[in-house]
């Protein structure tokens, strides 16, 4: 069970930063690239 729920907050936090990158990239380039450096 603590696996299944270590593997289901991973995937989430994974799609929440994909979801939250892709949100700065639209607001603002310089911002996004500048945090990836």
């Amino acid at each position: 069970m603590g696996s299944f729920k270590t593997t289901l907050e991973w995937a989430w936090s994974i799609c929440h930063f994909s979801v939250l990158a892709k949100a700065m990239e639209n607001n603002n380039e310089e911002i996004s690239s500048n945090a990836f450096i």
